[in-house]
């Protein structure tokens, strides 16, 4: 049993702990703390697999680190929370590559998903033809709930015929629409 310096401030006796407990206190603060700030932005999901867990938690760990690193370069006050969404969007930005096609063929539902869900999307007036001045297509969502709705606007990525509210949206946002 060690004396910790303290008082108790009913009694006024001196407060007296194990020693083990003095020695945890005075060096797993960095620790406690590390483990405060990743509960709440951590990223380990429930699973059975405790690699997973284990792969996690380095990663958050790793953009804990990258955090503090950046607090002490920078004046400016940003919160972690947004710091790891500057970090994600940063990542893909710069790492993000767009799904290669190979030649021919008519494109699989899987591939044209992906890109419809992932690539960056700008609508466009649809060209017009010889006979047409104005150009219209069949909205593909309006179309698949039995709607038959043409617009003037289409995806210039996809190239589908899409209403420019709400269809551009849902059809770029969901996997189902």
């Amino acid at each position: 049993m060690k004396n910790t310096g303290k008082k108790d401030y009913k009694t006024g006796k001196a407060i007296i702990k194990p020693s083990c407990i003095i020695d945890y206190n005075e060096n797993m603060g960095a620790v406690d703390k590390t483990d405060m700030l990743l509960s709440s932005v951590e990223s380990v999901r429930k699973t059975v697999k405790w690699y997973k867990k284990l792969f996690f938690h380095i990663l958050d760990l790793a953009v804990l680190n990258s955090y503090q690193l950046y607090k002490t370069r920078t004046t400016d006050y940003v919160p972690i929370e947004q710091y790891k969404t500057k970090l994600i969007k940063g990542l893909i930005k710069k790492y993000h590559t767009p799904l290669q096609r190979s030649g021919g063929g008519r494109r699989s539902d899987a591939a044209d998903t992906d890109l419809r869900l992932t690539e960056r999307h700008f609508f466009k007036f649809v060209p017009s033809t010889k006979t047409k001045k104005t150009a219209m297509k069949r909205c593909v969502v309006c179309a698949k709930h039995g709607k038959r709705a043409e617009s003037r606007y289409m995806c210039s990525t996809c190239d589908v015929g899409l209403c420019v509210i709400p269809c551009f949206e849902v059809y770029h946002t969901r996997k189902i629409y």
